[in-house]
């Protein structure tokens, strides 16, 4: 016995709505591609999957071409839409192949793939009452809703097609009797029974040959009888045989009782084992299916989940290389974060923090070589904290008290402001080995996290010192000592206390261990209204009672929080 894919000429029909192909940008089409190609691989030979836009010649008549195209299938692929179901052309390619299925002896070649729903087929009140969707209905069908937006390269959908397609060349391999197959097996069936009817005919002309036989000598006997009792005889003769016709005859009618109630009982049997194995065989299925589309769906929810986290973690990242790379406050380290995040979304604010950074660093070269108080004044003016307004203070200290400096000292002071410049833009060179000692804590318990250590700072030159000896305070914080007390120290957190020091400048340290923390701060005080930055991250802002001041703090990721410190001494 054969198969279908073993026929010398394999077709298969797709049946689809050219409109729906159109709306869709050519999908269906590409979607029988790929299915042609992965039933090719599977059946490893080729074969023709029917399509009118592409079997159908210029000038040939259409409904022709359809019927010469189902008369040769064996297989059917109906594509389920809306426009399909609704469509005079895709109930008439339907409807002929469903012809054409009985004629191959078959019922389980119709493949319908349910692309787009249809809501008569959520109710079965509903396709009961159609032919074709009742046919879709009761078979079961693949549903592409979930599929149909996404690319068919992608593995889930691959995967999908395959399985499809499995499914398909399955059915085809199944053992199948071609029509000719069957006529010389009917005909041979026909000549059994007619042989067997003979042999019957054949057992009952014995049958009666010999009961004739026997009658004939009975007879005989009775005859030669006859002298002696021929009353009797003829009598119990005729007894004999009404009891022998009647006993044969309720023995053949019991007979035949049996055999039709084990008959019956069968048929029932088979029957129900039949409704029980159909059954058994649809619920596992369905309880299959239920599975894999749980199974799809939680797979699907778990792929949006990691996709959501990583990105939320590559925000995070970004926003404390953000954070880290506008401590140092130079120019390249925002050039190293740029290269790291050309496109990130802090991108565009480093890339103005850099133009200001760039701005300052020319106002300072330009600066640092005057010997006008007034050019310096202004720049302190407009950049009033970092390395380069210390750098101008000590330069604005060396000539307001005397006369302007001779060029030579002119010359050292620039040199040493270039040199602190390029010994910052050394520290945060790639690669560069990194001697910075651990990263300090955090100064108070509503500052911003840590984030990894810096290279110190390189001590400024004689020529533009900050050493404040000697130099006279100018307002009433100066050389006080004031300790955080705004909330109780946590877990990973340290109280700090604020040394304010002459030329606006803030000493941070532990307050519990005494121990110096690496923060940049100048302060600026106006009447009893206090502000400073840590960092340019944070800027810090206080009113001051006696001996209290109290305020509120905003770091650059729009955080803000109430601080509060008492004066110590």
């Amino acid at each position: 016995m054969s198969s279908l894919s073993r026929l010398p000429e394999l077709v298969g029909f797709f049946s689809y709505s050219r409109r729906d192909d159109e709306n869709s940008e050519g999908a269906l089409s590409r979607l029988r591609t790929k299915i042609y190609g992965e039933l090719r691989l599977q059946l490893g030979r080729d074969f023709r999957l029917w399509q009118d836009t592409a079997a159908i010649p210029d000038g040939a008549l259409w409904e022709d071409e359809i019927s010469r195209a189902i008369s040769e299938a064996v297989f059917f692929i109906p594509i389920i839409t809306p426009s399909s179901v609704d469509s005079t052309h895709c109930r008439h390619e339907f409807e002929s192949f469903l012809a054409r299925e009985r004629e191959l002896g078959r019922s389980n070649l119709i493949f319908p793939l349910l692309y787009v729903r249809v809501p008569a087929l959520d109710k079965e009140e509903h396709w009961r009452n159609d032919e074709v969707l009742k046919i879709i209905g009761t078979r079961q069908y693949t549903s592409w809703n979930e599929l149909r937006h996404r690319e068919l390269r992608e593995p889930e959908v691959a995967r999908k097609i395959e399985l499809y397609c499995t499914n398909i060349v399955e059915t085809l391999r199944q053992p199948w009797m071609s029509p000719q197959e069957r006529q010389e097996a009917e005909e041979a069936e026909r000549q059994r029974q007619a042989a067997a009817a003979e042999a019957a005919r054949r057992a009952e002309e014995d049958r009666r040959i010999k009961a004739d036989a026997a009658a004939r000598s009975a007879e005989e006997n009775a005859r030669r009888r006859k002298e002696e009792d021929e009353a009797r005889a003829i009598a119990d003769e005729e007894r004999r045989r009404r009891d022998t016709e009647e006993a044969a005859r309720r023995a053949e009618e019991d007979a035949r009782k049996r055999q039709e109630e084990n008959e019956a009982r069968a048929i029932v049997d088979e029957e129900r084992r039949r409704r029980d194995t159909e059954e058994a065989a649809r619920r596992a299925e369905e309880d299959a299916r239920k599975r894999q589309e749980e199974n799809e769906a939680r797979a699907a929810a778990d792929a949006e989940r990691r996709l959501r986290e990583a990105e939320a973690a590559a925000r995070r990242d970004e926003e404390r290389a953000f954070a880290a790379a506008k401590r140092p406050d130079t120019v390249a380290a925002i050039d190293a974060f740029l290269a790291s995040y050309p496109d990130g979304h802090s991108a565009a604010d480093a890339r103005r923090i850099k133009t200001s950074l760039a701005e300052r660093d020319a106002a300072f070269s330009a600066a640092i070589v005057s010997s006008d108080p007034a050019v310096l004044r202004a720049f302190l003016a407009k950049y009033p904290s970092g390395a380069p307004s210390a750098a101008i203070r000590a330069r604005l200290r060396q000539i307001e008290p005397h006369t302007p400096l001779p060029t030579f000292k002119i010359a050292m002071a620039a040199g040493a402001a270039v040199l602190v410049l390029a010994l910052g833009i050394y520290s945060l060179v790639p690669g560069r080995p990194n001697p910075s000692p651990p990263a300090p804590q955090q100064a108070m318990s509503h500052t911003p996290p840590p984030v990894p250590a810096r290279a110190p700072t390189p001590p400024p030159p004689p020529a533009v010192s900050n050493d404040d000896d000697g130099a006279d305070c100018d307002d009433s914080l100066c050389d006080t000592t004031w300790i955080e007390t705004d909330t109780a120290p946590q877990q990973g957190q340290t109280r700090s206390s604020m040394h304010f020091m002459p030329n606006h400048v803030i000493n941070w340290k532990n307050a519990d261990t005494g121990e110096t923390l690496d923060y940049s701060s100048h302060y600026s005080l106006s009447g009893n209204y206090l502000s400073f930055d840590i960092d340019n991250y944070s800027t810090w802002t206080a009113t001051i009672r006696g001996e209290r001041m109290t305020g509120t703090v905003k770091n650059t990721d729009g955080e803000t929080w109430s601080w509060s410190a008492q004066k110590k001494y």
